[in-house]
């Protein structure tokens, strides 16, 4: 071999040499950034874990609070119902003891004269019952229908409270398992 294929074939190697080198450099900051990225996976994996087992321990905190008050209220609601429904009920009571109030007033037509004018007060006056009796029944049935819904939103209330239970189970298996989490 020529001295001056030597000095090639030493460039060379040095040349392979340098390359092999990077190559060597570049896989390994390739590695250091995919552990990089596992690490940075595996945190917001678990931040998001942690965050979403917070929220349904939360959820299944306050749902039965939440549960109880619309119970609570659709009681109330029927209470008042009820008092409508009495209330309707004196007002119709009413309405058949003011009917015969314009036949008492004919007989007292006929025994004074000059109370005519009361007459026509009574039958405006019953005309005025008729009518809150009326509104009376619309606003029992708009609380009826109050009533109904309040009860549909409750089973939606108690139907995501047992989703909630249902989707927590995992958690609470962890939890178990280990307690420190």
């Amino acid at each position: 071999m020529t001295p001056q294929q030597e000095i090639q074939m030493v460039q060379a190697l040095q040349s392979l040499q340098q390359t092999l080198q990077m190559e060597h450099e570049r896989q390994h900051q390739t590695v250091k950034r995919v552990n990089l990225l596992y690490r940075i996976s595996f945190i917001a994996f678990a931040t998001m874990v942690f965050s979403m087992s917070l929220m349904v321990a939360l959820l299944a905190f306050h749902l039965p609070a939440l549960s109880a008050a619309i119970g609570q209220m659709n009681s109330h609601f029927t209470r008042i119902t009820g008092d409508m429904e009495s209330m309707r009920r004196n007002m119709d009571s009413m309405r058949q003891n003011v009917a015969v109030m314009p036949d008492i007033v004919r007989d007292m037509d006929a025994l004074y004269g000059n109370m005519n004018h009361m007459s026509h007060d009574v039958t405006a006056m019953s005309g005025y019952v008729s009518q809150i009796n009326a509104q009376i029944n619309a606003m029992a049935y708009n609380v009826t229908d109050m009533s109904q819904s309040f009860q549909t939103m409750d089973r939606s209330v108690t139907g995501m409270s047992q989703d909630v239970h249902h989707m927590s189970a995992p958690m609470r298996m962890l939890d178990s398992i280990n307690p420190l989490w």
